[in-house]
């Protein structure tokens, strides 16, 4: 199973962005017949949940593992402003013939594969190349495919509904006294209502002077929110990311910290969009399950 990420708007997108996977073509014996590639798929994130077929791009489809892909999905969120984005995972099938598959692989430190185009491959021969991660799936083969392999695709959106486990009341209780601290603090807020943001932090840092002390207790207001939505996340994950590896534990919350800035949510209402995206890598074969369930969208228009 090849599994990759979709990141913006319309089909044509899912060639113009850098995503992950892990090599597909490589664990086959070699001579294997082109035919036996057909129930190769790919799954891949995206916003849109229905793709246009016939869109293409100079940019060739990245594809790679479930979990590369939701790890791909997790860095968007925290480092490129999507984390109130709706996504879509998409499963895609594709047609590969193996011999035109490039020998060995390109190492991404040194040959970026972002920067080769359809019109590359094309030129070569060749439908797909493989190359080391060196994102995503770190030290994994990926693969770069052009637009023809894809045959088919299904759609779910993320994250899947239903799927996250049920609060512990332990842990219901950990978040009540959590609401309940923010809404003291949130109360109890110093009025800056009249300070230009840049002033005040100015004075936060000590280099205005802070006559009123306005900015020492604008300042210590913000920590204590600060480290209320830490002892959250904390909570959340030893709550609901015991099953995942420790390597991308903190990748949730780092994602979800963007959710929570752009939503201005409560912490329960955190807590419900923090346990839904957990489940998205606790519970991974029920996701791939339900958009393997989806009925294809067969994309015939892609194919030359």
């Amino acid at each position: 199973m090849a599994v990759g990420v979709r990141l913006r708007a319309g089909f044509q997108a899912v060639f113009e962005s850098p995503l992950i996977s892990r090599d597909v073509l490589g664990r086959l014996p070699a001579g294997q017949r082109g035919d036996q590639l057909a129930e190769a798929v790919a799954l891949k994130v995206d916003f849109q949940g229905e793709p246009a077929p016939g869109a293409t791009s100079e940019r060739l489809l990245h594809v790679g593992t479930y979990e590369a892909a939701i790890e791909n999905m997790l860095r968007r969120m925290h480092d490129q402003a999507d984390a109130d984005s709706t996504f879509y995972l998409h499963r895609v099938a594709l047609r590969v013939d193996p011999s035109r598959v490039n020998p060995g692989y390109r190492d991404e430190n040194d040959e970026p594969a972002a920067q080769v185009t359809n019109t590359d491959l094309r030129r070569e021969g060749l439908e797909v190349i493989r190359y080391l991660n060196v994102h995503e799936a770190i030290g994994t083969l990926s693969l770069a495919v052009i637009p023809e392999t894809i045959v088919a695709v299904q759609s779910i959106a993320l994250p899947v509904e239903g799927l996250a486990p049920v609060a512990r009341s332990s842990l219901t209780e950990q978040l009540d006294a959590l609401e309940m601290r923010l809404a003291e603090l949130t109360a109890n807020a110093p009025d800056t209502s009249g300070i230009k943001r840049v002033d005040l932090r100015m004075m936060q840092l000590g280099l205005w002077p802070d006559p009123t002390g306005i900015g020492a207790s604008s300042d210590e207001h913000e920590h204590a929110i600060y480290e209320l939505w830490r002892e959250a996340e904390q909570i959340l994950a030893e709550g609901y990311l015991g099953r995942v590896s420790p390597v991308i534990v903190g990748d949730l919350p780092d994602a979800m910290g963007g959710w929570r800035g752009s939503s201005e949510a409560g912490v329960h209402e955190y807590a419900d969009q923090f346990a839904a995206h957990a489940a998205l890598l606790s519970h991974g074969d029920a996701v791939r399950a339900s958009v393997a369930q989806r009925a294809a969208r067969q994309i015939a228009a892609l194919r030359n």
